[in-house]
């Protein structure tokens, strides 16, 4: 029997049983419009559990009033992984910060290159948390965004230049030392700031490696 909000009867999944559309609208109910947040998070990690046929509902679910509704379809759909990576790409651009800051992670959790450069984009999004969260995804992508990073420190923002090498800084990768170097005549200070604490990283992780790597062929 049903609670009023809908969660009672929530259907249970380990991944392996049959599901059909009801069941899958069942949990969509459950996250839209439960008020245990318990009940919403199971929904969103049966739904992800789901897959692909629980796409379509949680792309509406995105557009619900409520923030963590939002919020939970995110999680669900970044559970199903690549088959979701178009969805990401779109809601980098939905007008809710936090839904954007969601989209940003989920990349970086699946290492979608072929979302690099919209990542790049959103360095210079309004909200610093969403900003942060593209600079995880880039790091956790790692080297193959190396070369698009290279190229945004000629970006015409500032702001994209600074994450630029700071995200090169947390990647790591010697091919960024040159570059970063240039950077140490950016009109703005606070990039050339950032670029030289870059190199620094780099530099260092380069020197410990060398050395390691004398120490174990000695």
């Amino acid at each position: 029997m049903s609670r009023q909000d809908g969660s009672a009867s929530m259907p249970k999944y380990t991944g392996n049983e049959s599901r059909d559309d009801e069941d899958v609208a069942e949990l969509i109910k459950t996250l839209s419009h439960s008020q245990d947040r318990k009940e919403r998070v199971k929904a969103a990690e049966a739904l992800g559990r789901i897959g692909e046929p629980a796409i379509e509902p949680l792309i509406v679910a995105l557009k619900e009033e409520r923030w963590d509704t939002r919020s939970s379809a995110m999680a669900a759909l970044e559970k199903i992984g690549l088959s979701a990576a178009d969805v990401f790409h779109k809601a980098l651009t939905d007008d809710d910060w936090f839904v954007r800051a969601a989209a940003a992670k989920a990349l970086g959790q699946i290492k979608d290159p072929d979302a690099i450069q919209s990542l790049i984009g959103v360095l210079s999004d309004k909200k610093w948390f969403v900003r942060e969260r593209a600079a995880e995804a880039l790091t956790r992508i790692g080297e193959p965004a190396i070369e698009p990073l290279i190229v945004a420190l000629r970006d015409r923002n500032g702001v994209v230049r600074e994450r630029a090498a700071e995200i090169l800084g947390r990647i790591g990768d010697p091919r960024g030392l040159r570059p970063l170097a240039d950077a140490f005549k950016d009109d703005e200070l606070y990039v050339q700031a950032r670029a030289v604490l870059a190199f620094e990283k780099i530099k260092k992780r380069a020197d410990e490696a060398n050395n390691k790597s004398l120490l174990n062929s000695s």
